[in-house]
């Protein structure tokens, strides 16, 4: 069974399969965690398009995978394709399977670019990968940064790989904590 025409394009002279079309061939063959990651990564290229992702399930509704993509499509993967580094999808990751709301990422806040940022609870989440963070400069920056937001009032919450992978359930806690703290506080600035 041949393609229709919108399931391929040209690109550099080449025929390929479009992008929804990809992903459903990967929703056949791929772990979920790699799908979703393929799907960020399309968001992250602008190559995502719901429209043509719901026509390729419905000219292949029987073909293994098109069930796990029509899930997928449900998701908003736009927090995921401001990420900058795998610890960051994996925080996302984390947060998403709790139940707990999508921060806004990589962002300024008090003129610093911070990994995850929850306005109205003034909370920011900084996640220090040991790549990026392993020199005597690095260090001494994100400390002078993580005082000047604390100084303009937000609640920072510092975490490593180490925690993200292997202490899940505390930074669950810690950041649901922090949410909590910063609406209840927010609520009591309104309060006559």
């Amino acid at each position: 069974m041949g393609l229709e025409d919108f399931e391929r394009t040209v690109k550099a002279s080449i025929p390929v399969t479009s992008v929804a079309r990809t992903l459903l061939d990967l929703a056949g063959s791929v772990s979920p965690l790699e799908l979703r990651r393929s799907y960020e990564r399309a968001e992250r290229l602008r190559r995502l398009n719901l429209r043509e992702i719901a026509a390729v399930i419905e000219a292949h509704p029987r073909r293994r995978g098109a069930r796990r993509l029509e899930r997928l499509a449900a998701y908003d993967p736009s927090a995921a394709a401001q990420a900058a580094s795998e610890l960051e999808l994996r925080f996302l990751d984390l947060i998403r399977g709790a139940g707990l709301p999508t921060p806004q990422v990589n962002v300024l806040v008090e003129g610093y670019l911070v990994d995850c940022y929850w306005p109205q609870a003034g909370l920011v989440v900084e996640l220090d990968g040991y790549e990026f963070h392993s020199g005597r400069r690095e260090f001494q920056r994100d400390r002078e940064k993580i005082t000047a937001l604390q100084l303009a009032g937000l609640t920072v919450l510092p975490f490593t790989h180490h925690d993200v992978t292997r202490r899940p359930q505390t930074v669950v806690r810690a950041v649901l904590g922090g949410l909590r703290r910063g609406r209840a506080a927010s609520a009591r600035a309104f309060e006559p």
